[in-house]
């Protein structure tokens, strides 16, 4: 039976990795070894383990590529060049996010509920009784929200294979479009202006809606 050439991609520990070598050299899995390693963090644990083992390293940053499809070519030509039978992706199911991207993104998510609470409260406060309020807030709501999964679709991020490029505009229709995880992921601050702009919409709604109060009978 023909060896089968494993190409492995981590961002992390590569504690899966380190499994699967270690299956290999033990026999558990036969007829396999691991030729490469991808990586697209630079100081990835994985790598410095692969380089002990005398394992080809590879370290992509995707942002030093003009778009997702010129990533993934590279990563491709890689993979065939070491006639790469199977490709293994060794960061499922580990984490690589830092203390600080997780306070990030725990922030963020406030900051976009905030923005989503100050539009409803807005709508509720200027309409009142109106059958308006619940209609004018959560129907915004509800696109924003739908309008989200859509531009998922379109997002640079998502894989070539199911992107829909047409998707991307729903990004720019969508108040969580301002939720700029991949900044937060890539370590810029890109992400900065944007929770600023989410503050001050839903410091507006809030403040207007104050001001717009009159009586109400129901609940906000």
């Amino acid at each position: 039976m023909s060896n089968t050439n494993i190409t492995i991609l981590l961002s992390g520990r590569g504690s899966n990795f380190r499994a699967i070598n270690k299956a290999i050299e033990q026999k558990k899995i036969k007829n396999a070894s691991i030729v490469a390693v991808i990586s697209n963090k630079p100081y990835a644990e994985g790598l410095s383990y692969a380089k002990d083992n005398n394992i080809e390293t590879f370290v992509l940053d995707p942002k030093m590529y003009p778009t997702r499809e010129k990533f993934d070519e590279e990563v491709l030509r890689i993979t065939q060049s070491f006639d790469t039978g199977l490709i293994c992706l060794a960061s499922v199911g580990e984490s690589s996010i830092s203390y600080t991207q997780m306070i990030y993104l725990n922030f963020a998510s406030f900051v976009t509920m905030f923005a989503f609470a100050g539009i409803c409260f807005l709508t509720s406060a200027w309409f009142n009784r109106s059958k308006y309020a619940m209609a004018v807030g959560g129907g915004l709501s509800m696109y924003f929200v739908v309008a989200t999964i859509m531009g998922l679709f379109g997002s640079p991020e998502m894989p070539s294979l199911i992107r829909m490029d047409s998707m991307n505009v729903f990004n720019f229709t969508t108040i969580t479009g301002l939720f700029d995880g991949a900044s937060i992921f890539a370590d810029t601050l890109d992400f900065v202006p944007k929770l600023a702009v989410l503050s001050a919409i839903g410091l507006a709604g809030f403040v207007i809606g104050i001001l717009r109060f009159d009586k109400k009978d129901l609940p906000l």
